[in-house]
């Protein structure tokens, strides 16, 4: 019953994905005459690449950009980030030190500050994924054009052929695995939108349109679930080499953070989005669980090779990286009962 459930969704996930290939749009280099507002969050634990972004915004095609980095309370990067806006006469500092209790820090921020939004197309910009100067006019070119929200997946980096292999196992594989405003797929990325890291970009009256009053769920959750209820056209957009994923390079923080990803997914207001990946990891190495049953895993092998041919094509990573996929999983696993054991442990004794 397992093998069958389980090849169902291997043909279900895969077929998601092609078609997802197919329809959504690749970033490229064209330039953009209109106005634009890129927000830039950043909450407690996010990583800001200002060297990165330096490089990019030198690369500007377009000259009518503003930029706000929101900063939630008394970041450590406060000051790497005042000096990164002091090179950019269209870069703004907003930092927030207090904000409401119950409210969540990105959804309070971008209220703050949305009255202030004037341009045509408004981006909503992930601070841990890499730029370069191409995304900051074509993405909003695309989204002016078509006049619909286009949410912008990163190529994965491709430092180390392992951790390029570990570090596409992530809620962006599933999301355009699964991506697709009908009902039932809606309901399973859901859970999953508020993990997977993208630019959001829209025209600016669907931006006034959203509902930021509602202030307790995470923006991600809140703007998808509007869209689908208004029935709003979403796409995917894939950022190619002009939006890059970075991971950590050294093998033992890798495993550190895939640990602390699944603390992070039980620790959250709803348990679908850690059932859901769980399942997802089960699908993604069935083969080496069911390796002692030939039919089963001759199958699954199948099917995911077939999968992570698309996936390469969509994410670009490496043809070796793709190969690594068995042993990229048992990995993943290690993380996982790495974060059982810990939570099952024994506790340290307070003193």
């Amino acid at each position: 019953m397992l093998g069958i459930l389980v090849l169902g969704s291997t043909l279900f996930i895969t077929y998601s994905l092609v078609k997802n290939a197919l329809f959504g749009k690749q970033v490229s280099t064209e330039s953009f005459t209109g106005t634009i507002d890129i927000i830039v969050p950043i909450s407690s634990g996010d990583t800001f690449y200002t060297e990165q972004w330096a490089r990019a915004l030198l690369e500007l095609r377009s000259p009518f950009v503003k930029i706000h980095i929101l900063i939630d309370g008394h970041h450590s990067l406060i000051e790497h980030l005042n000096n990164f806006a002091a090179k950019f006469s269209f870069v703004e500092i907003h930092s927030f030190l207090t904000r409401p209790e119950n409210t969540e820090s990105t959804t309070w921020m971008i209220s703050q500050i949305s009255h202030r939004l004037e341009s045509e197309v408004v981006v909503i910009a992930d601070p841990e994924l890499i730029p370069d100067g191409a995304i900051f006019s074509s993405l909003p070119k695309l989204t002016k054009e078509k006049d619909r929200v286009y949410l912008a997946l990163p190529q994965t980096g491709k430092s180390k052929v392992i951790n390029e292999a570990i570090a596409l196992l992530h809620p962006n594989l599933l999301f355009a695995s699964l991506f697709g405003m009908q009902k039932y797929r809606f309901t399973l990325t859901l859970p999953i939108i508020s993990l997977t890291r993208m630019w959001m970009a829209m025209p600016l009256n669907t931006f006034r349109e959203l509902p930021l009053q509602n202030l307790r769920g995470s923006f991600k959750d809140i703007f998808y679930q509007h869209w689908f209820d208004q029935k709003k056209q979403v796409s995917l957009a894939f950022g190619e080499k002009h939006l890059l994923r970075d991971y950590p390079v050294v093998f033992e923080e890798q495993l550190k953070e895939f640990r602390d990803f699944w603390n992070h997914l039980w620790n959250r207001h709803t348990r679908k989005s850690f059932a859901i990946m769980v399942y997802a990891l089960i699908i993604w190495s069935f083969p080496l669980i069911c390796f002692a049953h030939p039919f089963w895993s001759m199958g699954s092998i199948f099917l995911l090779v077939l999968y992570r041919f698309f996936s390469k094509i969509v994410f670009q990573e490496s043809w070796t990286a793709a190969i690594l996929h068995p042993l990229a999983t048992v990995i993943a696993w290690a993380g996982f009962f790495w974060w059982i054991y810990e939570q099952a442990g024994p506790k340290k004794i307070r003193r």
